[in-house]
């Protein structure tokens, strides 16, 4: 009776294991190309942040696996135009990319500020002669919109493309930059993850935001198989954002339950 009882075991849990690799196996498979983008997304969080974890969440509902692959961010937009991954993950404004990609529903928004010194005067960045000449630090492939950018081309405002945030904040603090532009709370998670606590203080946000940024999933327009993908992960994410899950995993997020333990 014994043997029997265990032969029974082994057989049950065999079953259960066919059962979960093949269940596995009938999944569709997806790159997705991304970057470091904390509080948001990072190799070094839980489920590399709530964003990766959202995407991940919608596109399971149509039975869709995806894996990520971190690299620069500029070089996200040409992986996903050759073909080496099926999306890119996130990308706020548009100009960087909306002649190449479709953009799936937003993920999330948030506010894209202008930042600097604590002690340098109060700017009216609308009013162009009041910011004719200075220097803005941006991560390469970059946009900071419309406004900010015609006034790049028109020589009005030089660029500094650096490669990572924290170098924003140092090169501030150091001079070498009169503004840099981060979303709010990536920015200040990163001034308090990378810079000394005496500077903390030195670094503020501009009080008018540049524009409240929409961010969304991309997908190369050459890709066959994008258009099929976008409405794949825009009809799971809308389940999730009806259910209350995106909301209450931003703000989850927010209260630090993806750091590592």
């Amino acid at each position: 009776m014994k043997n029997r009882l265990i032969c029974y075991a082994v057989f049950t849990f065999f079953i259960l294991s066919v059962s979960v690799q093949a269940k596995e196996s009938s999944l569709k498979r997806i790159t997705i190309a991304t970057g470091e983008w904390e509080p948001y997304i990072s190799k070094n969080l839980k489920e590399y942040g709530v964003i990766p974890h959202i995407i991940r969440k919608a596109f399971s509902m149509n039975k869709i696996n995806v894996k990520f692959q971190f690299v620069p961010w500029k070089r996200a937009l040409v992986f996903s135009q050759r073909g080496k991954v099926s999306g890119v993950a996130v990308w706020g404004g548009y100009l960087s990319w909306a002649k190449d990609h479709y953009g799936s529903d937003p993920v999330m928004s948030g506010e894209l500020r202008l930042w600097t010194l604590n002690d340098s005067p109060i700017i009216n960045w609308r009013n162009p002669k009041e910011i004719e000449g200075m220097t803005l630090g941006v991560i390469r492939g970059e946009k900071g919109g419309e406004y900010l950018d015609n006034l790049i081309n028109a020589q009005k405002l030089k660029i500094k493309e650096i490669t990572h945030e924290e170098q924003k904040f140092k090169m501030l603090l150091a001079k070498r930059l009169d503004l840099s532009i981060l979303n709010l709370d990536s920015g200040l998670v990163t001034i308090r993850k990378l810079i000394p606590e005496k500077d903390w203080d030195k670094i503020v946000p501009h009080p008018d935001p540049i524009r409240v940024s929409h961010y969304r999933v991309l997908f190369a327009r050459q890709n066959p198989e994008s258009l099929s993908l976008l409405e794949e992960f825009n009809d799971g994410l809308y389940k999730l954002k009806q259910q209350g899950v995106v909301d209450k995993m931003l703000k989850e997020s927010m209260n630090g339950s993806y750091k590592p333990n």
